[in-house]
């Protein structure tokens, strides 16, 4: 599936939708919404792998990514994943926010 601004669907009860990002023109952002607790299928981790793989490859051929990230587009999100999969996600989330928080300081 080609992702674009204006796409929504619902998995197991999670509602998602697609909108315009920050980082460039073609930047995308993936929203959720449950009003509920709902038990989360793996589709939804598959809808992730997709939207994120997807997007990291729109901006790497935008050059909006470094150079070594866009040689391999998809492989910086599939590196959080494993690293989730290794120290846990809080961690995996704390070393992504380190990342952005040294690139905004640059």
């Amino acid at each position: 599936m080609k992702f674009a601004p204006g796409q929504a669907g619902n998995i197991g009860g999670v509602e998602w939708r697609v909108v315009q990002g920050r980082k460039s023109p073609s930047d995308l952002r993936l929203d959720l919404r449950a009003v509920r607790f709902v038990p989360v299928s793996m589709s939804v981790g598959f809808l992730f792998a997709d939207f994120y793989t997807q997007n990291e490859r729109t901006l790497a051929i935008e050059g909006y990514l470094a150079a070594s990230v866009a040689r391999e587009p998809g492989a910086r999100y599939v590196n959080f994943i494993l690293g989730a999969q290794r120290m846990g996600w809080e961690d995996a989330a704390a070393q992504l926010q380190a990342e952005r928080s040294a690139k905004a300081a640059a």
